[in-house]
This record gives structure tokens, C-alpha cells and sequence, in this order.
């Protein structure tokens, strides 16, 4: 690694979220990653089932970067919750990172130890801006579509576990919210 470049950090939890070890390098993580599951702590994560105002779902394509961890697979906006980091201020940086829109509605949806064994916290929002590739080698491309014509998609593109699951208590919970917005 780079001398110069900092590796994130990020804070293993319980199967409840409460912080257990605080400031934990990313590799070790990764490294240790069945041992720390064993003693039942949990990287953070934020997923966001991101909606446009015409009631698309606005998805990513999985970049090179990802290797053999799911590249070219849709997925939601989504990633790792810093050390120190809420969910809320994770998720608006996703956004930016990975789709190039800011957040507005931002809602938990719910938080819980996902099919990966990663503490994730849910939440809905809609675009604001126009969606786009930010780094190609992170993301190969946007799709955005509405939740009928993703499912369509099933058996000819890829996407990651869950994300069916994910979208549809996503929608549900956007529907209560707004249903003139989401119907």
C-alpha cells in the first residue's frame, strides 16, 4: 500500500449495531473475517434503494474493482460504514460516489445482519440530480428502471443477494410514505 494513502477504518458491531471494536483497519477485516463472525462482530454497511421522481429504481452495475466479489452484478448504492460514521452521512456519500446524485427523503428502512453477514442498515431516498458514473472502474454503468422491468431482468443480468428483497421493502415503505410519489 501506498505510504501516503490512509486505509479506511471502520467500527465491528454487534448483531444489535452497538460498536465492539472501534478503528479496525478494512484489511484486517477481510483478513480475519471468519474469526471476528465467530465472535459475532459485524462490519457496517449502508445499502440505498435509490428512486427517481418518476418512480424508477436507480441501480449500479458493479465495476472491475469488485474482482471476483460480485463485478457486473446490479446492485443497489452501497458500501462500507466508516469509523465514526452514521449511516445517514455514509449513505449521502455513496450517492455521490457511486451515482453522482445527492439524497433527499432519506429513510431508514431497517437494520439487521444481511444474507453476507454484514451489519446493514436499509434505507430509501430519491435522486437529486441526474445519475451517473463517477469512477468506471467502481461502477460500469447506471440502470434505471422501474422495479417490474428489473425483474424482468432476471436470468439475462446478474444481481447481488438480496437485492430483490431489499428493493421490495424499500418500495413498501415508500408507498406509506408518499403514495401519490410511488405508486
Amino acid at each position: 500500500m501506498d505510504q501516503n494513502v490512509t486505509e479506511e477504518l471502520v467500527d465491528l458491531v454487534d448483531d444489535s449495531g452497538r460498536a465492539i471494536l472501534r478503528r479496525v483497519p478494512r484489511s484486517e477485516v477481510k483478513r480475519r473475517r471468519l474469526e471476528l463472525l465467530d465472535q459475532g462482530l459485524y462490519q457496517p454497511i449502508v445499502i440505498v434503494v435509490v428512486l427517481d421522481m418518476a418512480g424508477h429504481v436507480v441501480a449500479q452495475v458493479r465495476g472491475k474493482a469488485k474482482g471476483d466479489d460480485g463485478a457486473e452484478e446490479i446492485d443497489h448504492v452501497c458500501g462500507v460504514v466508516s469509523a465514526g460514521e452514521s449511516w445517514e452521512s455514509a449513505a449521502r456519500r455513496e450517492a455521490a460516489e457511486e451515482i453522482g446524485v445527492e439524497l433527499d427523503r432519506l429513510a431508514l428502512i431497517e437494520q439487521r445482519v444481511n444474507v453476507y453477514q454484514r451489519y446493514r442498515s436499509l434505507a430509501v431516498a430519491i435522486a437529486v440530480g441526474t445519475p451517473e458514473v463517477v469512477n468506471p472502474f467502481e461502477v460500469s454503468s447506471i440502470v434505471r428502471a422501474y422495479p417490474h422491468e428489473l425483474r424482468d431482468l432476471v436470468g439475462r443480468r446478474a444481481f447481488v443477494k438480496g437485492f430483490f428483497s431489499d428493493m421490495d421493502l424499500a418500495l413498501a415503505h415508500a408507498n406509506r410514505a408518499d403514495r401519490a410519489l410511488f405508486c
